[in-house]
């Protein structure tokens, strides 16, 4: 929907919806670019300075701008010499298609995806890869996989419980993270395998399918050899040790912890106590050497005995 657009004193843009019987061309011009962007095709024209057009100059004008929906009168401007075409150069990774966006293309989208944060970590080698795994697992487990775990067991009276639960919470966090990976790196192997790609102009209602060339094909099924397929090997050998760490945390938690680890919250459990001699015999023993109700020492119970004999 380009119209006028003066880039210089002898340099003008005609959209589809001018003419030049509107006054777009000087009598006098040196260059008149006329842009069709629908075909992605610029056409140069190029003018003398002293010659008045002639029948056949209009007509091959006319000509030019009926393909971009414009039309052209009688004209007061110089001799419009040859047109010359020119299109849009193909990147360096991308396939010889004007219609397809070198971003889209698979080869730019590997570049893209190595140079992703997180992503990149697939394409290092197994020592390094491991290393970022480690540090991510470090972080999470300390920080806040842990803390967590505390809530429910302590990790001085409890501590195998507090572990597990804590290595189960960053076991899973770090399935989801590899499971990201594997996505992200499979998407674009399948991509770089496939001899015809759907490509995108500006959204999914100009869709369309291209047909990639030979020598594109070839050199993108050599990236995935070399570059996409150690990276998912990598990726599923880490998931598949993350899964088993998860399951064995999951096995001890439940060798190890009680059933319901909020059992003692419940109100029945409250009721059973009072009957249990076993109990009260050891609270009387514990409130003789501290001198204070056990009840103290856990915050739950404390606020329920709205923290009477506590000091």
């Amino acid at each position: 929907n380009l119209n006028v657009t003066k880039i210089l004193n002898s340099t003008y843009f005609v959209g589809p919806r001018w003419s030049p019987n509107n006054g777009i061309f000087p009598s006098k011009s040196k260059v008149v670019n006329i842009i069709q962007p629908h075909k992605r095709t610029i056409r140069i024209l190029r003018s003398s300075n002293d010659d008045e057009p002639s029948e056949d100059d209009i007509k091959r004008l006319n000509a030019l701008l009926r393909g971009g929906g414009g039309s052209v009168g009688n004209l007061n401007t110089p001799n419009v010499n040859d047109a010359v075409e020119r299109k849009r150069p193909p990147g360096k990774l991308g396939i010889n298609d004007d219609n397809v966006p070198e971003t889209q293309q698979p080869a730019q989208e590997l570049e893209d995806l190595k140079a992703a944060p997180l992503f990149k970590w697939a394409q290092f080698d197994d020592t390094a890869f491991l290393q970022e795994l480690g540090k991510t697992y470090a972080g999470i487990f300390l920080f806040i996989s842990l803390p967590i775990s505390m809530v429910t067991y302590d990790l001085f009276s409890a501590p195998v419980q507090a572990l597990a639960a804590a290595n189960f919470g960053t076991t899973a966090f770090l399935c989801l993270l590899l499971l990201r990976l594997w996505v992200g790196w499979s998407y674009v192997g399948d991509r770089l395998i496939k001899d015809v790609g759907y490509y995108e102009q500006t959204g999914w209602y100009d869709g369309f399918l291209s047909v990639k060339p030979a020598d594109v094909r070839d050199r993108d099924k050599l990236l995935y050899d070399f570059e996409v397929a150690p990276a998912l090997r990598r990726v599923q050998r880490a998931a598949a040790a993350a899964v088993v760490l998860s399951l064995l945390s999951i096995a001890l938690l439940t060798s190890v912890a009680p059933d319901d680890p909020y059992m003692y919250l419940n109100d029945d459990y409250l009721q059973s106590l009072r009957g249990d001699d076993a109990n009260a015999a050891r609270e009387q023993a514990e409130r003789a050497t501290s001198g204070r109700p056990t009840y103290c020492d856990d915050r739950y119970y404390r606020a329920r005995a709205g923290g009477s004999g506590c000091r």
